[in-house]
């Protein structure tokens, strides 16, 4: 009886260690699809641009909400209107 109790709780532990290492693998891919962020949706604007503008509105809302001037002297004209154009066209669609 003894030993198969060890045999039954080898499996359990086998188990459980699998489900930890699916559990892990499926919330690293959770949070992972969570950071991408809008910007990385639109063309033109790289990884670079991205964290420029982190790094000075502080958040995605406060980027969207910017005013098209504070974003041209980030990132340029062209840039500035793309993010413009996208944060419309979500707003449109959104409504």
């Amino acid at each position: 009886m003894l030993a198969t109790t060890d045999i039954v709780k080898l499996f359990q532990r086998i188990r459980d260690e699998s489900h930890r290492f699916a559990v892990s693998y499926h919330t690293a891919l959770k949070r992972q699809q969570q950071t991408k962020n809008q910007l990385e949706e639109i063309p033109g604007v790289g990884p670079k641009t991205r964290a420029k503008l982190l790094r000075k509105f502080g958040s995605m809302k406060k980027i969207f909400e910017a005013a098209g001037e504070d974003l041209e002297v980030e990132i340029g004209k062209q840039k500035a209107q793309l993010i413009k154009q996208f944060s419309e066209s979500n707003n449109a669609n959104r409504q």
